[in-house]
């Protein structure tokens, strides 16, 4: 079900809760906050990514709101494209750039993108695509291990796998 988004961060004993002041001006609905990641660089900036795209916050105040106007992102429901353009999962990295994955896109539509001093990259892959046509669902759990290579999961029943990519090369292992 859709949940009105929200970010609260724990400080010690006080709760700091994120303005969201800014949501009665997006051409969607701001709710279901799937995935959160923290600058490794800068502790006062902070990623979401929602139903309604991608947040940049700094300071608890949101800076920046990438949706398909603003960056290669698809929407998972045409009819409704700016409250259901789904962020899942999220990984910033030392460098300055982020990760991130736009899932149930349509039509082989940019699923795994980068994003790095205001440029995307698109990393998509016909492998992401499942049999109904759409990519992987609900991607989620992304991290990068000691080597530099790129995990994460999709935690969905039609496509149901772990994924490695390997940002040196471009390739992508699918073990399902």
């Amino acid at each position: 079900p859709e949940r009105e988004a929200s970010i609260q961060i724990l400080d010690g004993n006080d709760w700091d809760i994120y303005d969201d002041s800014f949501a009665t001006s997006l051409k969607g609905k701001y709710c279901s906050t799937y995935c959160i990641e923290l600058d490794p660089t800068d502790p006062t900036h902070l990623y979401a990514g929602t139903q309604a795209g991608l947040f940049e916050f700094r300071n608890g105040k949101m800076t920046q709101h990438y949706d398909i106007d603003n960056a290669p992102f698809a929407p998972a429901d045409d009819k409704n494209p700016y409250s259901y353009t789904l962020i899942t999962a999220l990984k910033a990295e030392n460098d300055g750039s982020l990760w991130c994955f736009n899932s149930n896109t349509r039509g082989g539509t940019p699923s795994l993108l980068k994003l790095k001093d205001g440029q995307w990259t698109d990393l998509h892959d016909k492998g992401f695509v499942d049999s109904d046509g759409a990519s992987m669902r609900y991607v989620r759990s992304m991290i990068t291990d000691s080597r530099g290579l790129l995990w994460f999961v999709n935690n969905e029943w039609r496509l149901p796998a772990l994924v490695c990519h390997n940002p040196s090369t471009g390739e992508n292992h699918i073990y399902s």
